[in-house]
């Protein structure tokens, strides 16, 4: 049955001589489904890039929907201070959708060279159906480094020019 209140009425009869026959009314409630949270894509975001950045890429989208017949409340959490979410928190109503952004911030530029995780949570605040989380991964690779040889040179003025060797020794490109 589709959601709503249905009545009717119960008949109760003494076969036997018909005495203390009645009816009972009867309601039947029947309520629409909870909502669920689906939170899409499944997989978690994977971003990479030399100390001090940029990171590629820099954000994902994912996309929040309600697949149930009543509104649900959510929110969304993170644990690092690298990763920024485009809202933390909302309503949705049924077959409603919102997109929320996770972004590697500017405080990813301070991390050094190495692998870093960050766990994002969806949350169903309203009845708890769909909560799921999503990984953050960031690797950090070694940033550019300026080589120059020699460390000095004495080029007297008559002579006008001289060489430099200058390189990238690290990560990146410079």
């Amino acid at each position: 049955l589709a959601a709503g209140v249905y009545g009717d009425a119960v008949t109760f009869t003494n076969t036997t001589n018909g005495s203390g026959n009645t009816t009972r009314p009867v309601t039947l409630t029947v309520t629409p489904p909870p909502g669920v949270l689906s939170v899409t894509p499944s997989g978690g975001f994977t971003s990479a890039g030399p100390e001090g950045g940029p990171f590629t890429p820099e954000s994902q989208a994912y996309t929040l929907e309600n697949t149930g017949a009543t509104a649900i409340d959510w929110t969304a959490s993170k644990l690092r201070t690298w990763t920024t979410l485009s809202a933390p928190s909302g309503t949705l109503g049924a077959g409603a959708t919102v997109t929320v952004t996770v972004s590697i911030n500017d405080a990813a530029d301070g991390l050094a060279e190495g692998d870093y995780n960050d766990t994002i949570s969806f949350t169903n605040t309203t009845n708890g159906n769909g909560d799921t989380a999503r990984t953050v991964s960031l690797t950090v690779t070694q940033g550019p480094a300026l080589i120059v040889i020699p460390l000095h040179r004495d080029v007297p003025f008559s002579a006008g020019t001289t060489t430099f060797e200058v390189s990238n020794t690290g990560g990146g490109t410079m």
